[in-house]
């Protein structure tokens, strides 16, 4: 059964240098799986940059892609870390994805995803990752 939901994100980027933390809303379509849940949406922030993202729950870990242009795939594991390759205008470049939190709840009318985990490249942490993703019914 696929649901309709309005959804809100929340990303928050820790960097050596500072931090940002980004709100987006918009629309999804939820689908549950035999093992957790599906989620693809596309939402904007109040300047009009835009996100949109398909995110699979299953068995204790998310696949999360980002779609677009110079989308990409992470697989977020909270027992072991991971690898994606990450499109740049020189090639992709291979990033580390160490999961700390994955939390999700769902029922009938709503639910909610938190994702922390940390990025690396050449074993450098160059940033810190919080996201939570909230969703309700349209």
């Amino acid at each position: 059964m696929e649901r309709h939901m309005l959804v809100k994100v929340i990303s928050r980027s820790r960097y050596d240098d500072g931090s940002e933390c980004m709100t987006f809303t918009g629309k999804g379509l939820l689908r549950r799986t035999e093992q957790g849940f599906r989620l693809r949406y596309a939402a904007s922030d109040d300047s009009g940059a835009k996100t949109a993202s398909d995110v699979t729950v299953e068995n204790g870990a998310a696949q999360l892609r980002l779609l677009g242009e110079n989308g990409y795939t992470m697989v977020l594991d909270p027992e072991k870390p991971t690898e994606a390759p990450i499109p740049t205008d020189m090639g992709k470049l291979s990033i580390r994805v160490v999961t700390h939190r994955l939390d999700w709840r769902l029922d009938d009318t709503q639910g909610a995803l938190t994702m922390e985990y940390t990025l690396l490249a050449q074993g450098t942490a160059f940033s810190h990752m919080s996201v939570s993703i909230e969703m309700r019914n349209e």
